[in-house]
């Protein structure tokens, strides 16, 4: 490792910290991505990808943006963690059955075709469990804990991963509705290790701080800015399977997750400059590494572009015969 030569700057450091932990969250992502779609075809497969992108857009909103004003917090008040996260665990909790519920009538009027365990299944999963893998990697972030803020969703992918292995090996008809049993235990799992991590090693310790409008006026802009970015990307598949059925669904959520695994590198400098962004803004000095970021990122747009257009030809020799189109 040391003939690597890992770049000696903090900001270099964490982007290579997260874009290795990222690469494992994405090789287990593309190894379920492959089994899924073998097992499922491209009409199974879609119908999961766009309800489960659907339950992405509303999970977007739990904890209001706490998750991300923790992250400001931090830079203003290293010590005020412990408020900041118990207050954050508060918002999470509270806005996950609402949102779970909010989740299913929307997905059934929809989706009326679906059943609705199938939709109450991936709200538990998606809506509900999976948000507060995010709040644990917002907490150690916050403390540029970086390894571990991109470690456990890719313990998560790793866990879905499992899981679609033992339903896989359990025998039975390989239906997608059968699955979303060990998929629900799957993100189960990973949010109970997400929040033992952050128990055991950054210690928060019990203090009587509870969630005010106050604090959810300054978070809610930030819950606003993901939807308005991040949330575009699941958003159409949803649309796809709408507008143009299961098995057009099912192509497109493979071809965006083959383009998002090549734009790894890109999300691992935005996750690695996101809090010194907040520490620089107190200053007003950010502009020279937005400059560095902006430049970094487009420039290696452009390499990725080619990377998905000449590796593109592969995908059904991967995933099947369903996926030729």
């Amino acid at each position: 490792l040391g003939a690597l030569k890992m770049p000696r700057g903090r900001l270099a450091q964490g982007t290579v910290i997260v874009l290795v932990w990222q690469l494992c969250r994405m090789g287990m992502l593309a190894a379920w991505v492959i089994l899924a779609a073998r097992a499922f075809g491209a009409q199974g497969y879609g119908v999961f990808a766009g309800i489960a992108a659907l339950a992405t857009v509303v999970a977007g909103f739990a904890g209001l943006g706490m998750g991300y004003l923790l992250y400001q917090q931090m830079a203003i008040d290293p010590g005020g963690f412990d408020g900041c996260w118990r207050k954050t665990l508060h918002a999470y909790g509270l806005t996950g059955c609402a949102l779970a519920i909010g989740f299913l009538a929307l997905a059934m009027a929809m989706f009326p075709d679906v059943g609705v365990g199938f939709v109450a299944l991936i709200a538990l999963s998606e809506v509900v469990a999976f948000p507060f893998v995010a709040a644990a990697a917002h907490a150690f972030a916050a403390h540029e804990r970086l390894g571990w803020s991109a470690a456990l969703p890719a313990i998560g992918a790793m866990l879905r991963l499992m899981a679609l292995f033992a339903f896989l090996m359990s025998g039975g008809d390989h239906r997608i509705d059968a699955y979303l049993w060990f998929h629900l235990a799957a993100s189960l799992t990973g949010a109970a290790i997400g929040l033992l991590a952050v128990r055991r090693t950054l210690n928060p310790q019990r203090v009587d701080a509870s969630l005010s409008r106050a604090d959810l006026r300054r978070a809610l802009p930030f819950s606003v800015a993901w939807f308005t970015s991040a949330s575009m990307a699941s958003w159409d598949k949803a649309l796809v399977l709408r507008l143009a059925g299961a098995e057009l669904s099912g192509l497109y959520a493979v071809a965006y997750r083959f383009a998002s695994f090549v734009a790894l590198p890109m999300d691992s400098l935005v996750m690695a400059v996101t809090p010194r962004l907040f520490r620089h803004g107190l200053g007003g000095n950010d502009q020279g590494l937005m400059r560095y970021a902006l430049a970094s990122t487009l420039g290696f747009g452009v390499l990725a572009c080619a990377v998905v257009w000449l590796f593109a030809p592969a995908l059904p020799w991967l995933l099947g015969n369903d996926f030729l189109p």
